[in-house]
């Protein structure tokens, strides 16, 4: 039989912590790019986009492996229909909507200064939205999903 540590169950810690240190270059890039400069304002745009598609990847490792293990898992094991509670936050669909604006900063690029100082406040207020979303999505993944997990696969050894 194989022995299981606790550290080895635990599938939110690390890419978590990536994420909210990926989180913190996005704001630090933001708050040091001149929108009036073409070079900063493209670098932005690109370095978002990357870190975003990172951000979906992740996403989708965890819908793939974790999140639809675990609603298999405790419809198995429960003869009430609780995986909707304990599963959905992973329904909202959080990067497509910034995915498509940072795709639109483009069309910003040959635009005036002031455009794209206008687009610079869109897109402050759309990441800052994604952060107060994010940030409770991840507390809940790990303070909550993890546990049971944890539990769920205890039990079955």
């Amino acid at each position: 039989m194989v022995l299981i540590v606790f550290d080895e169950l635990n599938v939110f810690t690390f890419p978590h912590s990536r994420m909210k240190k990926l989180m913190n270059c996005c704001t630090s890039k933001f708050s040091h790019t001149d929108f009036t400069s073409l070079n900063d304002f493209e670098d932005l745009l690109i370095r978002l986009q990357r870190i975003f598609t990172e951000f979906m990847a992740y996403e989708e490792i965890e819908n793939r492996f974790v999140m639809k293990k675990l609603k298999q898992k405790l419809n198995q094991d429960s003869t009430m229909d609780d995986t909707e509670f304990i599963c959905n936050c992973h329904k909202v669909d959080r990067f497509t909507p910034l995915m498509t604006l940072f795709r639109d900063g483009y069309a910003f690029i040959r635009r005036g200064n002031a455009d794209r100082m206008f687009y610079g406040v869109k897109l402050h207020k759309a990441m800052i939205n994604f952060y107060k979303d994010f940030l409770p999505h991840i507390s809940e993944e790990e303070n909550s999903i993890q546990p049971l997990l944890r539990n769920i696969l205890l039990k079955s050894n």
